[in-house]
């Protein structure tokens, strides 16, 4: 199994400042969008196979990112922060 880039590490990190976990806890519940549901689907790049409509905790996401090198799960967790990271979230 792939690991994580630096670039999906340095994702992580900054999610993790923005929104820490402390010891055993799961963080908030993220839905799965339908971008990175359809992303999942790729051949092209690594991704975690989520669905739409999918809760998953902080935790999960951060997991999928950094134990799969999810690029879906990276954007999503960008957008959730607030960023506007990617071409496939314009639309």
């Amino acid at each position: 199994m792939p690991i994580a880039s630096v670039a999906k590490v340095m994702t992580a990190y900054v999610i993790l400042k923005a929104h820490p976990l402390k010891h055993g806890e799961d963080g908030p519940q993220i839905e799965v969008d339908q971008i990175a549901a359809q992303e999942a689907l790729s051949l092209s790049e690594s991704t975690a196979s989520i669905r739409q409509g999918q809760r998953l905790s902080q935790r999960e996401h951060l997991e999928l990112l950094l134990l799969r090198s999810g690029n879906n799960v990276a954007r999503l967790l960008a957008l959730r922060a607030g960023w506007s990271c990617c071409p496939s979230s314009a639309g």
